[in-house]
C-alpha cells in the first residue's frame, strides 16, 4: 500500500470519517476482488487503485484500467436488508456516478440501462456490484465497483473498443482533476448505503430522465439470444419494461440492451 499525490489529494477532499476507511494502492488486479478477498475481516471498506492489471465489469468482461487515467474505486457495506431488496442497487449507483461526474467535469452522462454511463455515443464508466455472503458474519456483503475513464490514455484505446468506449476528457473536451471526482464519488456512494433500501426511492426519478435506452427500438442481449423489442419505460423496481414484436410486454430485470448509435452497435 502506498499514498502518492494522487491519494493525497484524494484524501484532501473527504472527511476524516471517509479517508480512514480508504486502502490505497498503485497497482491492483482488481478492486472488487481485493474486498472479496477480505470479506470475512470487513465490516466496511473502500479500496481505491491507481491501476488494475485484471479489471473488470458486468458478464466477466474485462475493463481496461491504465495507471494515472481513471478512477477505479470499490466499496464494501454490509445493509440492513434482505438481498432481494437490493435489486435496484446498480441502478441507483449509476445515477450517483453520473451526479458525481456532472459535479466536477460539468457534463452529464446519459445512463445505458442498466448502468453504463454514455457521454456523446461511447462508454465513459462500467458499474460492478456483487453480494457476498460470509459465514460467520451477519447479513451478506455488498462491493459497489466503480471504473471510470477520466484523462486520455498515452496510448490509445485497443481497436475493439475505440467504437465503444472513451474518457470523459476526450468525450467532453474537458480536463478534469481526478482526485476530486474519485473523491466525490465516494461521497456520493456513500450516501446510498444510508437507510437501504428506502434511500433507492429518490434514485427513481433522476434514473429515468438520465436513462437513454427509454422510448427506442432496440436488441435485448440475454441468454445467448438477441431479439428486437421496444422500450417502453422503466418501472417503479427500476426493471426495463419492454415490448416484443407481438404487441406483448415484458418487465426485463437481467440482460441488455442494445441500442443503434451508440457503443458501437450499428
Amino acid at each position: 500500500m502506498t499514498e502518492n499525490g494522487y491519494f493525497s489529494d484524494i484524501k484532501s477532499h473527504l472527511s476524516a470519517d471517509l479517508s480512514d476507511k480508504i486502502e490505497y494502492f498503485d497497482v491492483l488486479d482488481s478492486t472488487n476482488d481485493y474486498l472479496k478477498k477480505r470479506v470475512s475481516e470487513l465490516q466496511s471498506g473502500i479500496v481505491i487503485a491507481d491501476c488494475q492489471t485484471a479489471g473488470r465489469g458486468r458478464h466477466g468482461r474485462g475493463f481496461i484500467s491504465p495507471s494515472g487515467c481513471g478512477v477505479y474505486v470499490s466499496m464494501l457495506f454490509r445493509p440492513d436488508c434482505a438481498i432481494s431488496d437490493l435489486t435496484p442497487l446498480t441502478c441507483c449507483a449509476s445515477v450517483a456516478v453520473s451526479e458525481a461526474i456532472e459535479n466536477v467535469c460539468g457534463v452529464k452522462p446519459a445512463i445505458k440501462w442498466v448502468n453504463d454511463l454514455i457521454l456523446g455515443t461511447k462508454k465513459v464508466c462500467g458499474i460492478l456490484t456483487e453480494t457476498v455472503i460470509t459465514p460467520g458474519k451477519d447479513g451478506a456483503a455488498v462491493i459497489i465497483g466503480v471504473g471510470v475513464n477520466v484523462n486520455k490514455p498515452q496510448s490509445p484505446f485497443p481497436e475493439q473498443l475505440r467504437d465503444i468506449a472513451a474518457s470523459i476528457d476526450a468525450a467532453a473536451g474537458v480536463h478534469t482533476d481526478r482526485a476530486r471526482l474519485a473523491a466525490e464519488i465516494i461521497k456520493k456512494l456513500d450516501a446510498i448505503c444510508e437507510n437501504i433500501p428506502d434511500s433507492f426511492k429518490k434514485y427513481l426519478k433522476p434514473y429515468r430522465k438520465a436513462c437513454i435506452s427509454l422510448q427506442k427500438n432496440a436488441v435485448l442481449v440475454r441468454g445467448g439470444k438477441n431479439e428486437p423489442v421496444y422500450v417502453e419505460y422503466i418501472d417503479d423496481d427500476f426493471a426495463l419494461v419492454v415490448r416484443h414484436a407481438d404487441g406483448s410486454l415484458e418487465t426485463v430485470r437481467s440482460g441488455e440492451v442494445s441500442i443503434r448509435g451508440l457503443c458501437g452497435y450499428c
